[in-house]
């Protein structure tokens, strides 16, 4: 990934961790689609560039109307953080763990609870 690459994720992640600041869900949604896009694009991958646009779009959906944005930390933009540190040092093996690790609590984040079998 080249520098600028690099220097454009730093500044996403700066946006989606000020749009969590104040709490603004739109921004932090199009920080959040622009920081996953960059890093797909930068694969040179127009099937997982696809891939990922659908994803988010589902999840933005959740997101928006179902997630307590205002309740929760911010373990996403963490995740990013680590992520991109980890892609800036070069270090692919790191990069890697720290993403199967944010698709694991992104899909945990994302499961309902089950009401309907409560006492």
């Amino acid at each position: 990934m080249d520098r600028r690459v690099l220097e454009r994720l730093e500044e996403v992640l700066r946006s989606e961790e000020g749009a969590f600041e104040n709490k603004d869900i739109d921004a932090f949604l199009e920080a959040n689609n622009t920081f996953h896009r960059l890093i797909a694009e930068s694969g040179k991958n127009t099937v997982l560039c696809e891939y990922i646009d659908n994803i988010m779009l589902r999840t933005n959906v959740y997101i928006f109307f179902y997630d307590q944005f205002d309740e929760k930390d911010n373990s996403s933009s963490q995740e990013h953080r680590a992520i991109l540190r980890a892609i800036a040092q070069r270090d692919k093996e790191r990069a890697q763990e720290f993403m199967r690790e944010h698709l694991h609590h992104s899909h945990r984040a994302l499961e309902v609870p089950d009401f309907r079998n409560r006492d």
